[in-house]
C-alpha cells in the first residue's frame, strides 16, 4: 500500500482506498480531562507515544514532552496504570492489541487525523491500466 502524494500522480496509478490510518488519543474510560480535536491541545498535558513512530516526533514537534514507551503493549499498560492520560498511536492497530491484552471497554479514543491507503501500480508497465 502506499499513501497518495500529488508527486508521485506522474507515475503511479491509485486504487480506490483500501485501508486507512487514524491517529489520535486513547484515553482511560473513566478519565475527566479534556477532548482534543488538535494535537496542539495536548502540549502541555501528560502525554506519551511509542518510541521510533512518527507519533512520538509529532509529540516533540508541538513542543509536547512525552513518554516514550518502547511497543504499544507497553504503552496500553502505562496508560492503564495512569503513568499519564494520553496515549498518541494509531486506532486500527492498538485497538487490536487491547482487545489482544483483555482491556477491552477500558479506553475512549479521540480521533486527530486520518490517511488514506490505497494500491500503487506504476505506470511504466505495459497494462497497468486494466488492474487499476
Amino acid at each position: 500500500t502506499c499513501a497518495h502524494r500529488p508527486e508521485r500522480e506522474a507515475y503511479i496509478l491509485y486504487s480506490d482506498p483500501i485501508s486507512q490510518f487514524t491517529s489520535g488519543f486513547f484515553v482511560r474510560a473513566d478519565f475527566q480531562g479534556i477532548t482534543p480535536v488538535q494535537l496542539s491541545e495536548v502540549a502541555d498535558l501528560s502525554t506519551a507515544s511509542v518510541g521510533g513512530y512518527e507519533s512520538l516526533r509529532e509529540l516533540q514537534d508541538i513542543g509536547a514532552s512525552p513518554i516514550e514507551a518502547n511497543d504499544t503493549p507497553a504503552a496500553i499498560k502505562m496508560l492503564r496504570k495512569e503513568r499519564f492520560d494520553y496515549l498518541y498511536v494509531g486506532r486500527e492497530t492498538t485497538e487490536f492489541i487491547i482487545k489482544q491484552l483483555g482491556f477491552e471497554g477500558e479506553f475512549h479514543f479521540h480521533p486527530i487525523k486520518t490517511a488514506l491507503f490505497y494500491m500503487c501500480f506504476s505506470k511504466k508497465y505495459r497494462g497497468v491500466e486494466k488492474l487499476h
